[in-house]
């Protein structure tokens, strides 16, 4: 289970500084800029938290935080950064959509093998430009 997880968080790092130290900001929460103390202050406590993650149930979606911890460093550009700097957001909808929905520049996309472990059936598309990943 360990290594599953340092292997999402791997890919999802390699996606954020694949972009350029480019992310999204996501309700004022800017990956790479934020805090865990900005987190709280946008949202509140996290109801499921950890040293590593926050979890958040919204109205229309599904909301999970990766933070900056020692644990974390398994790159060394994210030692360069504070603990508890925001890594990554990921944001689940829940109802259904179409990738056309999510208004981004479906020309900057490029489209990778979105599945963990590979070949079961997710695909998936980055823009490096804005720092969002889409995993369909």
């Amino acid at each position: 289970m360990r290594t599953a997880s340092k292997s999402i968080l791997g890919l999802c790092l390699l996606t954020i500084f694949a972009a350029g130290a480019s992310a999204k900001e996501w309700r004022g929460i800017v990956p790479l800029r934020s805090t865990r103390d900005d987190v709280t202050r946008v949202l509140g406590p996290s109801p499921d938290a950890n040293n590593i993650r926050a979890r958040y149930s919204l109205k229309d979606e599904d909301v999970y935080i990766v933070f900056a911890t020692r644990e974390s460093y398994v790159d060394d550009c994210v030692k360069r950064l504070a603990l508890g700097t925001v890594l990554q957001i990921q944001v689940t909808p829940k109802t259904q959509s179409r990738l056309s929905d999510l208004r981004l520049d479906e020309s900057r996309l490029r489209k990778f093998e979105g599945s963990n472990p590979p070949g079961i059936g997710f695909e998936a598309y980055v823009d490096e430009e804005e720092g969002v990943a889409v995993r369909t």
